[in-house]
């Protein structure tokens, strides 16, 4: 095991001239990089050169309430709120010291000061050669997962796309188009109040148990009787209805695959389908790229993103008859099966590689990656 020191002992004493430079200021384009407190490397741009961060490089930039850690080689302009730009004494490397600091910085908590835990962690400090070491085999390993995980995060998108590509040509054939309000028998929300919950009781719904597709049944909320049958009378939900994420902007759809007693909050509109259209026809289009242009398009912007009832009865779909909805959606649910599959694996690659990832820090800091 190496010595260890603490953080502020290995921080030099420069003093940073501190320039503000607001959100609404930013440029998509620009000469100089500003670095902030969020996960992308660089947040904006901005031709202020007298704002340009004027001390020695590299640095290592740390978003104080984020708990996110940057290493930069390069002129930026230094977004203030809640940054901490740290410079290193000469007995420590500065690429060392970031993944230094990205290993051993104290758990995420949502938007805390963050450093006042990262300055009292114990930090391994081997000599400046042996840091010099551990950075050139950290930098090859993680050269190669990062492209690694970049080529999986290609073929996953490459999913996404074939799916899409697949949705729109399914439902661009030559049928009859109509709107959603004529091929439904109901579409209806209920109460704009929050309701009083239990630990027990009748099951509740919102927007966040629909974010995936399938309606998540565990995390869920409860009301006491005297709610349930108030809201009850107004919209009773059965099996086949369709539940629509109508807040946000991702119009996520699920249908409702048990029979169940249970509300819903106004966060989710609720569409049952007529006769002549099959609900997993009618699930598979809202889910649909066509279906979210046409929700966008109707999009009402207050506060938050919101889509009303009226909008979602407006949409419009192509109705073919029912047999092709059958086998519109046998071939999709094969599709669907063989792409979540894939992307199942690929998402499980990646995992393997943060995995691979921390491992070697492990190793580097443990003393065991350069045979000391």
């Amino acid at each position: 095991m190496y010595p260890t020191k603490k953080l502020p002992q290995i921080l030099t004493k420069d003093d940073f001239s501190i320039w503000k430079i607001k959100t609404q200021d930013y440029l998509s384009e620009g000469n100089f990089a500003i670095v902030d407190q969020w996960k992308s490397l660089i947040g904006g741009y901005s031709n202020e050169k007298s704002l340009v961060y004027t001390g020695r490089l590299p640095v290592i930039v740390y978003g104080d309430h984020t708990n996110v850690v940057k290493y930069m080689d390069f002129p930026f302009i230094w977004w203030a709120d809640g940054i901490k730009v740290f410079s290193f004494q000469k007995d420590v490397d500065t690429k060392y010291a970031f993944y230094l600091l990205e290993h051993f910085k104290p758990e995420t908590q949502w938007y805390r000061r963050h450093y006042s835990l990262l300055k009292d962690v114990d930090l391994p400090l081997p000599p400046l050669s042996t840091q010099s070491k551990i950075v050139a085999k950290l930098d090859e390993a993680f050269s190669n997962i990062d492209r690694q995980i970049s080529l999986l995060k290609a073929n996953i998108d490459d999913v996404e796309r074939v799916r899409k590509s697949i949705l729109s040509e399914l439902f661009s054939g030559n049928y009859q188009i109509k709107k959603l309000q004529e091929v439904c028998e109901k579409i209806t929300d209920w109460t704009h109040q929050t309701p009083t919950y239990f630990n027990s009781g009748y099951i509740f719904l919102s927007s966040k148990n629909v974010t995936s597709g399938k309606i998540d049944w565990n995390n869920i909320k409860y009301i006491d009787e005297r709610q349930h049958q108030e809201m009850y009378k107004r919209v009773a939900p059965r099996k086949w209805d369709i539940l629509l994420a109508k807040n946000g902007t991702t119009w996520v759809a699920a249908i409702v695959d048990r029979n169940e007693i249970f509300d819903i909050y106004v966060s989710l509109a609720l569409i049952r389908p007529k006769d002549e259209i099959i609900s997993e026809y009618l699930l598979y289009f809202i889910n649909s790229s066509e279906a979210k242009r046409q929700f966008n398009s109707r999009l009402k912007w207050v506060w938050v993103p919101n889509l009303h009832l009226w909008e979602i009865k407006e949409v419009e779909i192509p109705l073919p008859p029912l047999p092709r909805q059958h086998e519109i959606v046998e071939h999709l649910d094969r599709v669907f099966a063989q792409t979540a599959e894939l992307r199942l694996s690929y998402e499980a690659q990646i995992r393997d590689l943060e995995t691979l990832r921390q491992s070697l820090l492990e190793e580097a800091f443990s003393g065991r990656l350069v045979g000391e």
